[in-house]
């Protein structure tokens, strides 16, 4: 009697025992993938349900697996995470019906996070501009946050995206902003700004964006800002 295989049997003994390697293969680099997987770090597991329960989780526009049993944190929509650290670096729930009265933890390894679009009020936590040094892209244009810009935003060594339009930021620039030199984009604009635009802004020789209007701002415009040759808007 041959080996049967989706109603094909299988009688030639060479073919049948290449078959049977093929299942044999099949099977142990199924166990080598699922003994390998690194699991995703347990506080950013906590902080991510945290996220999913403050934030109106259940009428997400697309919340696909996320705390579905048996499901992976990388297979959660919207998350990115590191595979070879299981640390949670990547978020981007933008226009995704988050809503919320008060700025959701966040989670340290980050470095992309983009809210944008969604109806999350309430302060950004210094904490936030402190503790994720690793971030390069915010995204939290078009919701209905408050509050200032810390000096340690200095801690962002690496952000190039710094995109927080439309809110209800106010106070004045930290100083600590204009010596972040990855900086690509900074858009600003249509928040409660205001002070003056320092010199110092030619120090960020990559900024290709520069959106700062319908702010409180005031002075001349800085001699800085025309050294600026990447500058397009």
């Amino acid at each position: 009697m041959g080996v049967l295989y989706d109603n094909y049997e299988i009688t030639n003994p060479m073919k049948k025992f290449t078959f049977v390697l093929l299942l044999a293969l099949t099977f142990l680099f199924g166990k080598v993938e699922a003994a390998t997987h690194v699991a995703t770090n347990a506080a950013d597991s906590l902080a991510l349900v945290d996220l999913y329960n403050a934030t109106n989780g259940p009428n997400w526009r697309d919340a696909t697996n996320w705390l579905q049993p048996g499901s992976y944190v990388e297979d959660w929509a919207r998350v990115t995470v590191d595979p070879s650290t299981g640390r949670v670096i990547g978020l981007s729930l933008a226009a995704n019906r988050l809503k919320c009265s008060s700025f959701p933890n966040s989670i340290s390894n980050l470095t992309t996070i983009d809210l944008s679009q969604n109806e999350i009020t309430g302060v950004v936590p210094a904490a936030f501009w402190s503790n994720l040094a690793k971030l390069r892209s915010i995204y939290l244009n078009n919701n209905a946050l408050s509050g200032s810009i810390p000096e340690s935003i200095g801690n962002m060594t690496g952000l190039t995206d710094l995109i927080i339009h439309t809110n209800l930021f106010s106070g004045q620039l930290p100083n600590a902003l204009w010596s972040l030199t990855s900086l690509e984009k900074i858009e600003i604009n249509s928040c409660l700004f205001q002070g003056q635009i320092p010199g110092s802004i030619g120090n960020l020789k990559n900024l290709t964006s520069f959106c700062v209007g319908n702010n409180s701002f005031s002075g001349s415009i800085p001699s800085g800002l025309w050294a600026l040759s990447k500058l397009e808007k």
